[in-house]
């Protein structure tokens, strides 16, 4: 999206002007310009390994509740793998490309969060 669609789109959020937005720090012009329009936003911290941690930190909860309207957010929490080595069945450390969109977002959300090379354990 553009900029004007994508403050029309976070309009749309109740309290969306009040609340902070983590946004990919991928686009910092983009983040300043959000910023700039009246919202509360930052680009969320990457670092080597960043998306492992945020993957580690997610997994120490017992449970990830997803909001029934959340449609995409459920189509990704089923689809969302592991590559898996052809020959053997093991479980390899790369994830397969895609559907995981709404789970980056989450990762963002959580920044404030999750710690480089920290391993979290929760009850």
């Amino acid at each position: 999206l553009g900029t004007d669609d994508t403050c029309a789109l976070f309009d749309r959020v109740p309290g969306s002007r009040r609340h902070m937005i983590r946004a990919d720090s991928a686009r910092p012009e983009t983040i300043s310009e959000v910023g700039r329009r009246g919202f509360r936003i930052e680009g969320a911290a990457k670092w080597s390994g960043s998306v492992e941690d945020g993957i580690q930190f997610l997994k120490s909860f017992r449970r990830i509740y997803i909001h029934p309207r959340c449609k995409r957010t459920i189509e990704e929490a089923k689809l969302w793998r592991y590559k898996t080595d052809r020959y053997t069945g093991d479980v390899l450390p790369k994830r397969v490309a895609g559907h995981d969109h709404c789970w980056d977002a989450i990762r963002y959300a959580l920044a404030p969060l999750i710690r480089p090379g920290k391993r979290f354990q929760f009850g």
